[in-house]
């Protein structure tokens, strides 16, 4: 949004986005295109994802056994299970269903790589140190456009809801630099 409407930006803040490699994309088109994409472990997976509880302290413990949501938070995870449900005749259900959620997830960025080439909005890109292996290697070649810095921080592609406090300690100081956005090393302790 912010390549086509660079009036409404300042700056970007992206935290460990889901940022694909042109080859990436490539591939999602294609898998798109043929109907794989609904057979990727990934969209299988999202799609079967439980969607429903009996009640709050039960959905909790689900979750902290998951390995994304492990390193949460505790506050982080309250709150998602607090505010991301909806109340069902038996219990709560997550408010974003698992078949939309896959969907997004089997689709690709059309014109992502025109737009990280030509954006001239101040972007900065967070990577965690333990992501996905695309996000370090497409934040390295977004970073050719010289309107675009990143740098490592966190562990896993959830941080802000790991490290809540650290995170949103960093953003604020961030985003109350001027508008023009400073290189920064590739690291912040």
């Amino acid at each position: 949004m912010a390549a086509y409407k660079p009036s409404l930006f300042s700056s970007v803040d992206m935290l460990d986005p889901v940022l694909f490699t042109p080859e990436v994309v490539w591939a999602q088109r294609i898998m798109r295109k043929s109907g794989w994409w609904k057979r990727s472990r990934l969209v299988r997976s999202v799609a079967a994802r439980r969607q429903q509880w009996p009640d709050e302290q039960q959905m909790t413990a689900s979750l902290q056994g998951k390995s994304l949501y492990k390193h949460w938070h505790p506050d982080a995870l309250n709150e998602f299970v607090h505010f991301g449900t909806r109340p069902v005749a038996d219990g709560m259900a997550l408010s974003c269903d698992p078949q939309w959620e896959a969907s997004i997830f089997g689709s690709y960025p059309r014109g992502l790589w025109r737009a990280v080439r030509t954006i001239s909005t101040p972007v900065r890109i967070w990577a965690a140190e333990d992501s996905y292996f695309f996000i370090r290697k497409s934040a390295q070649k977004a970073s050719k456009n010289t309107a675009i810095n990143w740098f490592l921080f966190g562990q896993h592609h959830c941080f802000p809801m790991e490290e809540p406090q650290k995170t949103g300690q960093l953003l604020c100081e961030k985003l109350a630099l001027s508008d023009s956005v400073k290189p920064l090393s590739n690291t912040i302790g």
